[in-house]
């Protein structure tokens, strides 16, 4: 499901989307937070924030491709996840994963036991 967002920018640049879910963690649609270079993206919490609330979501699911191919969570990537399941704690929505996916795979922060 979150490949079919990336068609072929997959390898050419970084972007970041969130997946909305409701309370049975189906998913409620998505938002395309950010598009950046080559190498990083801007992600910026308080839009994440604003279309949570704004459609009433319980749950989040933060995605952003490596167009490198690399399935390891950066450091920022790691600054990134611990700040926003505290921001979205505080709104009562759970940060349920964080993932980085590339088009041969993905890592999952849930999995890793980073969150």
């Amino acid at each position: 499901y979150i490949k079919s967002l990336y068609d072929e920018n997959i390898n050419i640049y970084e972007s970041c989307y969130i997946i909305l879910l409701n309370q049975q963690k189906k998913t409620k649609g998505w938002v395309k937070i950010s598009q950046g270079g080559i190498t990083a993206t801007v992600v910026d919490l308080r839009l994440i924030a604003y279309f949570a609330v704004q459609s009433l979501s319980v749950g989040v699911i933060l995605v952003h491709n490596h167009p490198s191919g690399n399935l390891t969570f950066s450091k920022t990537d790691i600054d990134l996840c611990k700040r926003l399941k505290e921001g979205l704690g505080i709104l009562d929505v759970v940060l349920v994963d964080s993932m980085v996916i590339t088009d041969s795979g993905y890592i999952s922060a849930a999995d890793e036991g980073i969150i």
